[in-house]
């Protein structure tokens, strides 16, 4: 994994790489490899273009930042697509915004961030989705309050995909 993650890393700046995942018949991950990605159409920041077979692309602001607008148990939260993440991390405000209210006894995992180490406290989203692409029964993160600012959709949402893409400023999802 480690290869795979300086491979993807390097390529990532190139405007080349794109991963997709195998699975075997109990659905136990097998191998993670690196692929080219082709041309896609032009989008502007954020703009989703559904298309045949669940696959939207999102296009990067100029801070190469994938921002969209998901829905995490039927309700909107402002996001961000973030591959370097995890988990699905919602920040406290949010989450209760969208009536998830954990007590302060259930903030037991320690994340540590570049910010230092802090305890979130888990739970699991019926549903996720981001344009047509419906993710259900995602582990995630709900992060103490002033922590975070804005929900990041990470590679545990991401991983269950059959296909993220990055090319250049755009990013392809595709379920």
């Amino acid at each position: 994994m480690v290869a795979l993650s300086l491979f993807y890393s390097e390529n990532i700046s190139r405007g080349i790489a794109s991963f997709t995942r195998s699975a075997n018949e109990n659905g136990a991950e097998l191998a993670m490899r690196v692929v080219e990605a082709h041309q896609e159409p032009d989008l502007q920041r954020g703009e989703a273009m559904v298309g045949k077979g669940r696959r939207i692309f999102l296009r990067a602001d100029r801070n190469n930042m994938f921002h969209v607008k998901a829905y995490i148990n039927g309700r909107p939260v402002n996001s961000l697509v973030d591959t370097g993440a995890t988990f699905v991390a919602i920040p406290y405000e949010a989450a209760a915004a969208i009536g998830l209210r954990p007590r302060q006894s259930e903030f037991t995992i320690k994340v540590r961030t570049a910010n230092g180490i802090s305890l979130n406290a888990p739970v699991v989203l019926r549903k996720v989705r981001i344009g047509e692409i419906v993710v259900h029964d995602v582990d995630a993160l709900i992060t103490p309050p002033g922590m975070l600012h804005t929900t990041l959709v990470g590679m545990e949402f991401l991983k269950r995909l059959k296909r993220v893409n990055i090319r250049g400023r755009e990013l392809e999802l595709v379920n």
